[in-house]
C-alpha cells in the first residue's frame, strides 16, 4: 500500500513538467510542419498541443496557480503531513 500512494505522488509531481515539455514540443514541430507544407500532420499537432494546454490550464486550476511560484501550498503540506 506505502509503495502505491509514493508512485501516485511522484505522478502528481510529474505529469505537469512531462505536459508542459510536450505543449512545447507539439507547438514548435506544429509550426514547423505548417512552414514546410505539411498542412495535415502541422494542424494534427497544433490540435494536440490545444489540448496539452487545456490539460495544464485544467490542472493548475486544481492545483492552485502558486504552484508556479514555487510556494509549497496548504493542499502540499496536508498531504506532506499524512
Amino acid at each position: 500500500m506505502a509503495g502505491t500512494i509514493d508512485q501516485a505522488r511522484f505522478l502528481y509531481k510529474v505529469f505537469p513538467t512531462l505536459e508542459r515539455f510536450r505543449f512545447v514540443l507539439e507547438c514548435l514541430f506544429g509550426i514547423g510542419k505548417l512552414v514546410f507544407g505539411q498542412w495535415f500532420w502541422g494542424l494534427l499537432l497544433l490540435v494536440l498541443a490545444a489540448v496539452s494546454g487545456y490539460l495544464i490550464f485544467w490542472d493548475l486550476s486544481r492545483r492552485g496557480w502558486e504552484t508556479l511560484s514555487g510556494k509549497e501550498s496548504v493542499a502540499e503540506r496536508t498531504v506532506a503531513r499524512v
